[in-house]
């Protein structure tokens, strides 16, 4: 799975969310493979990206950050360390 593929695609999905709280996502993401389940990583993006709206002040920010650090990703999520994966 291509994890920012996967961030992009959660992303559209959630748009309109996005607008009606007026939210400004800031991204710094780079593709990156991972082998994971497909429906294991679209789950966990659409709770952890969907949290960071719903709990988040209108007119406020989302910061989405994907690191590559020597064989390991780090996703970030506004102040969260949500995970990091072994890349293969």
């Amino acid at each position: 799975c291509d994890l920012k593929a996967e961030i992009e695609k959660i992303l559209i999905l959630m748009q309109d969310f996005i607008e009606t709280k007026n939210i400004t996502i800031h991204k710094n993401l780079s593709p990156q493979q991972l082998k994971i389940d497909h429906l294991l990583l679209e789950t966990l993006l659409f709770n952890l990206i969907g949290n960071a709206i719903k709990y988040n002040m209108t007119d406020g920010e989302i910061k989405i950050t994907v690191e590559n650090l020597f064989h390991w990703h780090k996703l970030m999520v506004p102040q969260l360390k949500l995970m990091q994966l072994k890349h293969f």
